[in-house]
């Protein structure tokens, strides 16, 4: 849960904030509201995201099995490196 107790906002211009449905609950309502004048008008934008399965709840024995193929490939020499400066230069790609 996002705790905006401590997190004020001065002059919030745009931010976007990703969350579960069960994440969107009155005390998270509560909190937002907060970050805001009481006359102060505001949008909302609600869209579905796609997590590509990031957030799949998975039992323990999944994600030991996920763990270790991943171990098994890294001993087979799959694997993906790159500098600091190449992951900025491929993630700025990808927004353009």
């Amino acid at each position: 849960m996002i705790n905006f107790a401590n997190n004020r906002f001065i002059d919030i211009m745009e931010a976007t904030i990703r969350l579960t449905l069960d994440e969107l609950t009155p005390v998270f309502i509560e909190e937002l509201k907060g970050l805001f004048k009481n006359d102060q008008a505001i949008k909302l934008i609600i869209e579905p995201i796609n997590d590509f399965g990031l957030n799949k709840k998975e039992a323990k024995e999944e994600y030991l099995k996920r763990i270790n193929q991943v171990l098994k490939n890294l001993e087979k020499g799959k694997s993906v490196s790159f500098s600091e400066a190449e992951f900025d230069e491929f993630s700025e790609a990808l927004v353009k």
